[in-house]
């Protein structure tokens, strides 16, 4: 099982493919694909496996953390500096994976949300922002938001003169923590946060464009 068939459904890989091979026929096709695209959207596939991509470069991070901190054998830093990395970058690159992925996924529905003429209530609005999955997305992406900011003071305190937060001889520690999650949260926030604003732009626009 590849990781492509873990973060899009089958249906959802299909719409993908076709639209990315030819655009503009994929696009003559009826509501129910673009609907199908909508509930892929919804769906918290990407978030579960984004969650694991954070875990692993958190477990990472803390790695890291030991290599750099005073009173570590060499031989326990080098071994902790190493598994750290292969951690850090594994989990970069599953984080990347996901975040491309539900790029395409945006992207082709925004695409099929603009060639769509159909009737849209405007009552779908409220309803879509909140349902069960946009209100999880949302507050996914508040908390994300709030643990980059952590994150990221974890990075100043460990690196600003005079040592404010009293971590003595482990700022360096504490500083690679805060950078590694911080970067982590940081583009976990904005991709779930962009992510639900172009998307509810674009049901909108179906919205304004079924009234006119």
């Amino acid at each position: 099982m590849s990781l492509m068939t873990v973060l899009l459904g089958g249906s959802a890989r299909e719409l993908l493919a076709a639209w990315e091979s030819d655009p503009d026929r994929a696009l003559r096709g009826s509501r129910r694909e673009l609907e199908e695209l909508d509930r892929e959207l919804m769906l918290g596939r990407r978030i579960l496996v984004g969650a694991v991509a954070i875990a692993v470069l958190l477990v990472g991070a803390l790695a890291l953390t030991i290599a750099v901190s005073p009173g570590v054998g060499t031989g326990l830093a080098l071994a902790a500096g190493a598994v750290g990395l292969v951690l850090v970058v594994a989990g970069g690159l599953l984080g990347v994976q996901v975040v491309r992925t539900g790029q395409r996924l945006l992207r082709a529905y925004l695409a099929w949300s603009n060639a769509d003429r159909g009737d849209v209530s405007p009552l779908s609005i409220p309803a879509r922002l909140l349902s069960g999955p946009g209100i999880a997305r949302s507050a996914l992406a508040a908390c994300a938001l709030l643990a980059a900011v952590f994150a990221w003071s974890f990075v100043y305190t460990g690196l600003a003169p005079g040592d404010p937060a009293g971590y003595g001889e482990g700022r360096e520690a504490m500083a690679v923590l805060g950078l590694v999650s911080g970067v982590a949260f940081s583009v976990a926030a904005w991709t779930l946060l962009v992510g639900e604003i172009r998307s509810g732009l674009g049901h909108s626009g179906r919205v304004v464009g079924s009234r006119r």
